[in-house]
């Protein structure tokens, strides 16, 4: 968001409270690879009950973005233990702005969807301006049966620190989220290239023209014609072809090497250089069984070992065990913990 010209306030778990012009809200929902939503902050503060949430809600303009005649709902997510409920909130924030702007309210599909967050003793309420997921991006019509979002995959990238000169591989590909992604980013692409809509298209502030001369800025900066060496492997044809149709989708099919592949033996497939490896592999028990996931681990890292020196590796995984298998053969940089949803996982980069 620095990159962008915004400036940083605040951080909480997930969420980054900033400071920008007006405009920022098209810029950063069109570029922005790894945010989920970009809310307009309406206010934030200690809470120890209900009452203290009716009082921050009283502190809530919604003058400068609406009309008069827009629908609106309230969402809230809570994280922590509580003395009410999710609902609670929605009612008495509900109140309080359909009181002071006589809104009606619509929840199901709202001009104006107010989403509340309680985490812990801290309240904070936005304006969606993104509508569904930025993680959505339109190019996917394939669906693996356990992929990877597209946000994530975008961070692990730029947490690897590759660039477009250099080679990258994910040998087990799945969908081909990881090398698309890489793709799109070498080349330019912006996040909300293929994406038909925002919320943000039913506010009073929505200026098309300033939105559409923004894109065309960015646009002119894609570099459609570069050529990568970028290379994504996966064991189930199946699979291998999604990821061949979601490139084709999001034209990038020209620049990606997909391959039917067994990352268990990568050391008998590998006739090319490889400077990064990017990967999320398969685990929980959704995908197979305990033993084999291990095993399949287990001789990942071997093959890493055997013909992979040098190279640089980002692993997302829910499996504690690829700690030890790591820890003691490569050059551990860092090793980060991430909520993928509802399940803790943890990103580790190291070099082979």
């Amino acid at each position: 968001m620095r990159e962008l010209g915004a400036q940083v306030i605040k951080t909480l778990p997930g969420k980054v409270i900033a400071e920008a012009p007006f405009e920022f809200v098209y810029l950063a929902n069109y570029v922005l690879r790894t945010a989920e939503k970009v809310y307009i902050y309406l206010v934030h503060g200690t809470i120890e009950n209900l009452k203290d949430i009716k009082s921050l809600s009283e502190e809530i303009d919604l003058s400068k973005y609406i009309n008069g005649n827009e629908t609106f709902g309230v969402k809230t997510k809570r994280f922590g233990s509580h003395p009410f409920t999710s609902i609670d909130v929605n009612r008495i924030v509900g109140e309080v702005i359909r009181r002071k702007f006589r809104l009606s309210v619509y929840l199901d599909n709202p001009d104006l969807e107010i989403k509340a967050w309680v985490i812990e003793n801290i309240f904070i309420a936005g304006i969606n301006t993104t509508g569904y997921s930025l993680y959505r991006r339109g190019y996917r019509i394939y669906q693996h049966p356990a992929p990877l979002k597209p946000t994530i995959s975008s961070l692990l990238i730029r947490l690897s620190g590759w660039k477009p000169d250099k080679s990258l591989l994910d040998p087990m590909c799945g969908s081909g989220t990881i090398p698309i992604e890489a793709a799109l980013m070498g080349r330019n692409v912006p996040s909300g290239y293929f994406r038909p809509y925002y919320q943000f298209y039913r506010l009073k502030f929505f200026e098309r023209e300033l939105f559409e001369d923004l894109k065309r800025r960015i646009n002119a900066r894609i570099k459609w014609d570069l050529k990568m060496q970028i290379y994504g492997t996966e064991l189930y044809r199946k699979h291998l072809y999604g990821a061949i149709s979601n490139a084709a989708m999001a034209r990038v099919l020209d620049t990606i090497s997909f391959m039917v592949r067994d990352a268990r033996e990568l050391c008998n497939f590998l006739d090319f250089n490889v400077d990064y490896i990017v990967t999320n592999p398969p685990y929980g028990l959704k995908i197979a069984s305990k033993k084999a996931v291990y095993k399949l681990y287990e001789r990942f890292v071997h093959e890493l070992d055997t013909c992979l020196s040098g190279t640089t590796a980002v692993v997302m995984t829910a499996e504690d065990y690829f700690w030890e298998l790591i820890r003691d053969s490569f050059k551990v940089l860092e090793v980060r913990e991430i909520m993928y949803g509802d399940l803790p996982t943890r990103v580790y980069k190291f070099v082979i």
